[in-house]
């Protein structure tokens, strides 16, 4: 799959409004221009002076997310009606590398500004020719004269980076993409700054997880964005599965579908970044929302509202490790503490439901045509009460109380997060099992488990050993399988019929 899908030019007409202007190459159609065109500007009240300012919205084309990299201009300008011009270069792709394309259109956006277009034909000439996507690999990535070493995130496995940069901070931040899940390579501790951090980032790593819906009034675009990105972060390995909206805006398609939503309850399994305050009005029944001010890892919180209380408090272990200087090492350091502190509390979180996909692989090999389910059936009710009539401590109880954790798997259970994870996780279960199964198949020590068994149910046994047979024989890859299965049924023939085996050997040929 190509690194990118194109690069973008919207300029603000003063007759027509937003305007995507060229594209390189051309791919999107007229509506596809006319979305993107309105995600390219920050609202009018982002925009108080002449400044350039980088963030990223995201969007849905054919039914599939692309995001946006937005690096937005505006100078001064005479000839205007309204006294300066506008201009924003977007980098349109599908996939979720945020620092690398971040990066990316912050170099191409000023270059294009000061030489023209020329800049797209380079950077794009230069970007085909990159290494395929191979997540989990640290390759270098060459454009406009400089190399990047960028190592490719995954969501599903934890990897260790194949090289890192020469700096601690590089490093530091090589590997704090080896996390699992999404967005890795956002820096927490920059996004959020150490008020945001001890007030509330447990609060809000709550509410990311059980899924209820949260708006992010920020100062910025970028602010907002990242924070966005961040927070979905905090959860790895969950894979968030709410819809969100880095940069949220009236302009935004779903405007009046969620503006709905809200109005009628709802809307939930949301996450949305705005700079209007109009949004707080016009999705004032929102579940929680947190108002920042200030930007670039010294924002607060001036106001918030939520619809529950923090179950779990800051942790006072972690916050004394996060040192106090504004240093690039030290900002890295303190990124690397909170991602694998969040990991960690993700996965205490998640450490209940393992019973759940526990394999019985003895019981496997001694029954594998018996079986119908391989691991504990799971109910909501069931998994809550265990916690709560378990004198066990489990996990979590090192952070809160266990009526606070119990409203927390509550709130859990009802997301779609944990809906997608757990489908997830029995699918992965069923095919390790699957596997399992088969192996035990093929080897299963018919002679000897069949000693104490009656006539019918080693007539049972056998149906099912010729149903394997024939389901191995369709797939026509597997002789040794097939040959193993026919001594089998052989052998079960030969106890219920009371023939000797060599004179039935001729019989599965």
């Amino acid at each position: 799959m190509d690194w990118m899908s194109t690069f973008c030019v919207v300029t603000f007409d003063e007759d027509l409004g937003q305007k995507l202007e060229k594209q390189f190459p051309e791919i999107l159609n007229e509506e596809q221009q006319q979305q993107i065109a309105f995600l390219a500007f920050p609202d009018s009240n982002s925009v108080n002076s002449l400044w350039n300012l980088s963030y990223v919205f995201s969007l849905k084309i054919n039914d599939e997310e692309y995001f946006g990299f937005v690096h937005f201009n505006q100078k001064r300008d005479p000839n205007k009606n309204r006294g300066f011009s506008q201009k924003s270069v977007v980098l349109l792709t599908r996939h979720p590398f945020i620092s690398l394309f971040k990066q990316i259109v912050d170099m191409v956006g000023p270059w294009y500004f000061q030489h023209g277009e020329e800049v797209f034909d380079m950077a794009w000439f230069a970007i085909r020719s990159w290494s395929p996507i191979n997540p989990g690999f640290t390759i270098e990535l060459p454009i406009l004269g400089t190399v990047i070493s960028y190592t490719v995130p995954s969501t599903e496995i934890a990897f260790a980076p194949q090289s890192c940069g020469e700096g601690l901070s590089e490093i530091l931040d090589s590997i704090n993409q080896g996390f699992p899940g999404q967005f890795q390579d956002i820096n927490i501790y920059e996004t959020f700054g150490i008020s945001v951090i001890k007030k509330h980032l447990w609060n809000l790593w709550e509410i990311l997880i059980t899924g209820e819906a949260l708006m992010l009034l920020t100062e910025t675009p970028e602010a907002c964005s990242f924070a966005v990105l961040g927070l979905i972060s905090l959860i790895s390995p969950l894979i968030y599965q709410g819809d969100y909206y880095p940069y949220f805006t009236i302009f935004d398609h779903d405007f009046r579908k969620r503006q709905t939503q809200c109005e009628n309850g709802e809307l939930s399994s949301i996450l949305l970044g705005i700079t209007n305050p109009f949004f707080l009005k016009a999705l004032k029944n929102c579940s929680n929302i947190f108002q920042f001010e200030g930007d670039k890892g010294h924002i607060r919180c001036t106001h918030k509202t939520t619809k529950h209380g923090s179950a779990i408090h800051p942790v006072k272990s972690v916050l004394n490790q996060l040192m106090k200087n504004d240093s690039r090492e030290a900002i890295s350091i303190n990124n690397s503490v909170l991602k694998k502190h969040f990991h960690e509390l993700t996965l205490s979180f998640l450490q209940p439901f393992q019973q759940y996909f526990q394999i019985d692989v003895e019981k496997i090999r001694e029954t594998p045509y018996s079986l119908n389910t391989f691991y504990k059936p799971f109910t909501e009710q069931e998994f809550i009460r265990d916690l709560n009539n378990s004198k066990n401590l489990f996990p979590m109880m090192r952070y809160a109380s266990r009526p606070r954790c119990i409203q927390l798997y509550t709130r859990f259970l009802q997301s779609s997060t944990f809906r997608s994870w757990i489908a997830h996780q029995r699918q992965k279960c069923n095919e390790d099992a699957q596997e399992l199964m088969q192996k035990a198949m093929h080897n299963f020590d018919i002679e000897n488990s069949i000693v104490n068994m009656d006539t019918n149910a080693r007539r049972s046994l056998y149906k099912k050993i010729e149903a394997r047979l024939k389901y191995e024989q369709s797939l026509e890859n597997n002789e040794e399988a097939i040959g193993k299965l026919k001594k089998q049924l052989s052998v079960l023939l030969s106890a219920i019929s009371g023939i000797p085996q060599e004179n039935l050997q001729n019989i599965f040929i």
